[in-house]
């Protein structure tokens, strides 16, 4: 049945171009949605570092809980 269908879609322009736009889209919407888990990721870790800096917890330590990079925590 795949088979049938990318057939049919090679064979028409319009469809073809349809078929792509709709990938495309799905592609840049999983791009987002991945995009965005890291950001919240970072986030949390950089919180986590101020609390952990409020603590009185040295950078170093911060940095190998978090893995942050030294230079980031500063």
């Amino acid at each position: 049945m795949a088979g049938t269908l990318l057939q049919a879609i090679s064979k028409d322009e319009f469809e073809r171009a349809r078929f792509l736009s709709r990938r495309k889209f799905i592609n840049d919407l999983e791009s987002d949605l991945i995009g965005a888990r890291e950001e919240g990721e970072m986030n949390a870790k950089i919180e986590m570092a101020k609390e952990m800096m409020r603590e009185g917890d040295s950078i170093e330590k911060i940095s190998r809980i978090t893995k942050l990079p030294i230079d980031k925590i500063q």
